[in-house]
């Protein structure tokens, strides 16, 4: 079944469709074969019993009109009616042999053909009977005519009456049980077809939801995935298990997750590194692509753009504390930057000057040290000379005292 998930989804629509058709064509065969069927039962039946009974009507009409024709023999006594009604006769005689003729072709089955060749037997029967009355009639005998009348032709007259009648009772009936044979039938063929269509539209449905939910599942899980990321979640994974265009739509996705993620895993690595003070750290702008590449690029120029100025702010203090003055930041900087490198140029001109200040000091103290230093000298050799004198004086008087106390002794 997987061949089918990983269709594409127009080919899946297309199929379903296609299905959907097939079933909706199959109930129309079938109803159309049902309703053929039905008609060519129908049309049987006009042909093999309502025409059948439109023969044996004619045939009942040639009899009733023959027996009409007998009666008037006796009614008329004039030779020309009754020539007239002997003429007429004839063409009765013709038009029920004809009509005999027709209902013989009618027949379908040995039991109608069998009532037809007893129908005909007593025709047969009762055309010399007939004649024979006529020909009473004619030569004026009526007399005659009348036991013949009333009895063997009254016999058959009956029994070609009953005859005529048990043809349309059997064609009646059996055309009673044609219809109802094709009303079965066509109730059979409507519960059939009803239950087709009702197959046909609970595949339909289940076709319906089958499609829909290989199609809305997968777009209801990158709705959660899409929801997640938006909420800053990049701990997620779209399960690809199609090929078609919610497999290549999840696949997407997943690039999608692995780029944001690499992108996150970057700037915490820039963040991390700008914490423990390793200003010099950048992301590598190749592992990314399209305005991935773009954003860390930028990051990257950022960090060179805030930490190039305080290098620099950097080494200039390291070499003022050194003793160094370094000379005028001359780079251009923006917003405090700038800022900062006008106080730092600020302090190195105060410095220098300060320096230059000290220095004239300096120069003043090593003359006025010069000076005192002569003085000093002057000192020191008067200092000596009168040492010298005081050295002799004290000998003179170390001899006088020596002296003294030689005379006092």
């Amino acid at each position: 079944m997987n061949w089918f998930y990983d269709l594409r989804i127009a080919t899946k629509l297309i199929s379903a469709f296609i299905l959907v058709a097939l079933i909706g064509g199959l109930i129309g065969y079938e109803g159309i074969g049902a309703v053929r069927s039905i008609d060519q039962s129908y049309t049987d039946m006009v042909q093999n019993n309502t025409k059948l009974l439109g023969d044996v009507g004619r045939v009942a009409v040639a009899y009733q009109q023959l027996r009409v024709n007998i009666r008037d023999f006796f009614v008329d006594d004039s030779a020309e009616k009754l020539l007239a009604h002997a003429a007429r006769k004839k063409e009765i005689d013709k038009l029920l042999n004809e009509s005999l003729g027709k209902l013989e072709k009618a027949m379908t089955t040995a039991e109608k053909r069998q009532d037809l060749n007893n129908l005909r037997e007593d025709l047969n029967k009762l055309d010399p009977l007939l004649e024979s009355i006529i020909r009473f009639a004619i030569e004026g005998k009526k007399q005659e005519a009348m036991p013949i009348m009333r009895g063997e032709a009254l016999k058959l007259a009956n029994s070609i009456q009953g005859a005529i009648e048990k043809l349309f009772e059997v064609n009646i009936s059996e055309a009673e049980k044609v219809a109802a044979q094709n009303n079965a039938s066509t109730s059979e063929t409507v519960k059939f077809l009803g239950i087709l269509a009702a197959f046909g539209v609970l595949i339909a449905i289940c076709l319906g939801f089958f499609i829909s939910r290989i199609i809305s599942r997968p777009l209801r899980n990158l709705a959660a995935v899409a929801d997640r990321l938006a909420a800053g979640d990049m701990n997620v994974l779209v399960e690809v298990k199609t090929k078609d265009e919610t497999g290549s739509l999840s696949q997407s996705f997943n690039k999608i997750i692995k780029a944001v993620s690499a992108l996150t895993i970057d700037a915490n690595m820039l963040v991390q590194a700008a914490i423990e003070g390793r200003l010099a750290t950048r992301a590598d702008a190749n592992k990314h692509e399209g305005d991935y590449r773009k954003i860390v690029e930028g990051v990257n120029n950022t960090l060179d753009a805030v930490i190039g100025p305080l290098s620099v702010a950097g080494k200039y203090v390291e070499q003022i504390s050194k003793g160094d003055i370094p000379p005028r930041i001359t780079d251009e900087y923006r917003g405090d930057f700038n800022e900062i490198k006008n106080n730092l140029n600020m302090l190195i001109e105060n410095l220098t000057n300060f320096a230059t200040e000290i220095q004239g000091s300096s120069d003043q103290v090593t003359t006025m040290s010069g000076m005192l230093s002569s003085s000093a000298e002057q000192l020191s050799q008067g200092a000596t000379e009168q040492a010298a004198s005081v050295e002799e004086v004290s000998s003179s008087v170390e001899e006088m005292s020596a002296n003294i106390h030689q005379s006092a002794g």
